[in-house]
C-alpha cells in the first residue's frame, strides 16, 4: 500500500474550527487513490480536533494524529514522519485547494523528472467566496525551468509540491515565524527541474481584523529566520545568491509591516533594524541577486535611512487604507 502513495498532504491544525471543514472538503474533492491526507491536531483548544477526528473516521485515506501545541513548524515536522508519499503537499487548515490540484500536478510530472511543482494561488478574505479555484484543466499551461526562477517566487511551503526526500534534512525551525524562509531556499538549491503552473490552485485565506500594531511588530521576527538561513549559507547548504535573494524578496513585507505601526518612535526603531539588516548586502549583491527589479529597488532604498523614511511616508497611507477596506 505504501508504494501506491504518490502524494502526502499534510494539514497542521490549530484552533480553526470555523474553517476546517471547508478546508478538508476541498482536499477530499481533489483526492485520488494516489493520495493520503495527514491531519495533525497541534493541541487545539477549540473543537478543531473533534472535527478532524470525525472527518478521518468517515473519509478514506484521511489519518488523524494529535500532539501538544508546539507551533506550525513542529506540527509540519511531526506530520512528515508519517508521510509515505513520494511528494509532499502542505495545506494550512484555514485555506482551500482547487478540485483539480492533484490532476494538474500529475500532468506537470508526466514528462519531466521534476523535483518541485510550483503553482499559483489566490488570496481571499474570510467573508469572500472564491469561484476561480475550480479552474479549467483545458487552460492548464505548464512551463519548466530551474532554481533561478523558483527563487523569485514567494517562499510559501503550501504553494509547491516537493519530493519528500528534500525534507529529510530540511526540517522547519521550531519557534520561528516565516519558517519557510529557512526551508524553501534549501529546496531551491537542491531542485534540478521545476514545473510552474500559472493557474490558481490554492486559496490562501486572509483573516479580517487580525492586523494590529502588535502583529505588525511581530512580523519583524522574520529576521530570526533570515539569521538561521544565513548560518545555513555559511555551512555551505545554500548558495549566497539564494540567501541574498531571499532577504531581498522580504523587503516589501518589512516595509508594509513598518507602515502599519502606529507609534512614530517605534517605527524609527524598526527603520534602524531594517537598515541594519539590508546594509549587510552590498549594492552588487542586490544587483546580481535573482530577485525581481521591484524588490531590488526596495532593498537598495532600505540600506539608506533617508530612503527608508521616504518609503514609509509614501506607503503608510496606502497600506492603512487597504487594511481598513479589508477589515
Amino acid at each position: 500500500m505504501e508504494n501506491c502513495v504518490k502524494y502526502s498532504i499534510i494539514v497542521p491544525i490549530y484552533n480553526v474550527e470555523r474553517f476546517l471543514k471547508d478546508c478538508l472538503d476541498s482536499i477530499q474533492n481533489a483526492m485520488t487513490d494516489e493520495c493520503e491526507c495527514i491531519l495533525i491536531n497541534d493541541g487545539s483548544t477549540d473543537n478543531s480536533g473533534h472535527v478532524a477526528e470525525v472527518y478521518c473516521k468517515t473519509h478514506e485515506f484521511f489519518h488523524y494524529h494529535e500532539k501538544e501545541n508546539g507551533g506550525l513548524s513542529e506540527a509540519r515536522n511531526f506530520g512528515l514522519q508519517f508521510a509515505k508519499g513520494e511528494y509532499i503537499l502542505f495545506v494550512d487548515s484555514d485555506d482551500v485547494v482547487s478540485p483539480i490540484i492533484i490532476h494538474a500536478i500529475n500532468v506537470a510530472l508526466e514528462t519531466k523528472n521534476t523535483d518541485v511543482v510550483y503553482f499559483n494561488f489566490l488570496k481571499f478574505y474570510s467573508g469572500n467566496v472564491i469561484n476561480l479555484l475550480a479552474g479549467d484543466i483545458n487552460d492548464l499551461q505548464i512551463r519548466y525551468s530551474g532554481r533561478k526562477e523558483l527563487s523569485k517566487m514567494p517562499n510559501f511551503s503550501w504553494a509547491r509540491v516537493v519530493r519528500r526526500k528534500l525534507y529529510a534534512e530540511n526540517k522547519f525551525p521550531v519557534g520561528v515565524i516565516y519558517e519557510d524562509v529557512y526551508t524553501s531556499p534549501y529546496i531551491t538549491q537542491q531542485a534540478t527541474v521545476v514545473a510552474f503552473i500559472d493557474l490558481p490552485l490554492y486559496g490562501y485565506r486572509k483573516r479580517s481584523g487580525s492586523i494590529t500594531t502588535d502583529s505588525a511588530e511581530r512580523q519583524f521576527k522574520l529576521f530570526e529566520a533570515v539569521k538561521l538561513l544565513k548560518a545555513r549559507q555559511e555551512r555551505g547548504e545554500v548558495e549566497f545568491v539564494l540567501y541574498s535573494t531571499t532577504l531581498i524578496n522580504l523587503s516589501q513585507s518589512c516595509l508594509v509591516s513598518l507602515a502599519r505601526i502606529e507609534d512614530a518612535n517605534t517605527r524609527s526603531i524598526y527603520r534602524k533594524l531594517i537598515k541594519n539588516e539590508f546594509s549587510a548586502l552590498t549594492f552588487m549583491n542586490i544587483v546580481f541577486s535573482y530577485s525581481k527589479v521591484k524588490f531590488k529597488c526596495l532593498a537598495m532604498a532600505s540600506r539608506i535611512s533617508f530612503g527608508l523614511y521616504i518609503l514609509e511616508r509614501v506607503l503608510r497611507p496606502v497600506v492603512l487604507f487597504s487594511d481598513k477596506r479589508n477589515h
